[in-house]
């Protein structure tokens, strides 16, 4: 297969890739594979095989399912195989403590195909070790300056103080 100059630039970026891939004995895609996984956004929820899209795959025929957009918070897809219908439900907020969520629970209950992306950053353990030090010594200087005016330290303080005493004690292994 002819390599374009274009693609040269990412070489070194592909070693690295493929380097650290290795190590979880991770293989890089097939072209048929690859064609699959893009296909696959506009086909998702519709009855295929998946042995047969790939001996059918053509780079035209990627995107050959129609979609409609004209009925409220669905989309419908259209395909020579099936019809079927697609929405998105986005979760931005979360409770402070998820210690006792049944989210993913509730959503492999559903009786219909229920897809989850997660999309989270990861900061380094020393991070959120200074971090977790940092808001600790917030919390108790609210929670002084409560007492010192003669209020009650409030209820968010004090959970906030025991998720971060939890943490320290039984998650960070610092």
């Amino acid at each position: 297969m002819l390599r374009p100059a274009f693609f040269d630039q990412f070489s070194e970026a592909e070693n690295e890739l493929n380097d650290t891939m290795a190590m979880v004995d991770g293989v890089p895609l097939t072209q048929d594979e690859m064609i699959y996984i893009n296909r696959y956004h506009f086909i998702r929820g519709l009855d295929h095989q998946v042995s047969e899209e790939m001996a059918n795959a053509s780079r035209k025929a990627v995107t050959n399912t129609l979609i409609d957009p004209t009925s409220p918070s669905v989309l419908k897809l259209n395909s020579d195989e099936d019809d079927g219908y697609i929405s998105f439900v986005v979760v931005d907020e979360f409770p402070r403590n998820m210690a006792d969520s049944d989210l993913f629970y509730e959503t492999q209950a559903l009786p219909f195909p229920v897809e989850v992306d997660i999309k989270a950053q990861v900061e380094s353990k020393s991070q959120t070790k200074m971090k977790l030090n940092v808001k600790k010594r917030q919390l108790r200087e609210s929670a002084k300056e409560q007492n010192m005016v003669g209020d009650e330290t409030d209820a968010s303080i004090s959970e906030s103080d025991q998720m971060i005493r939890h943490l320290k004690e039984n998650k960070m292994p610092f």
